[in-house]
C-alpha cells in the first residue's frame, strides 16, 4: 500500500499503531529510513 493511500484505508492509522506495538512486543528494532541506510552503509564499507 502506498503511504499516500493509507489514510483512505484507515484515517486514524490504527493498523500502523498495531504493527508498531507488535514489533515492540517482539523486540524488533524500529528505525527510520535514514537509520536503516546508515546501518547498511557501514556494513558495506
Amino acid at each position: 500500500m502506498h503511504p499516500w493511500s493509507v489514510y483512505r484505508f484507515d484515517p486514524e492509522l490504527k493498523h500502523l499503531e498495531w504493527l508498531i506495538e507488535m514489533a515492540k512486543d517482539n523486540n524488533v528494532q524500529i528505525v527510520n529510513c535514514q537509520q536503516l541506510y546508515d546501518k547498511h552503509k557501514k556494513l558495506a564499507a
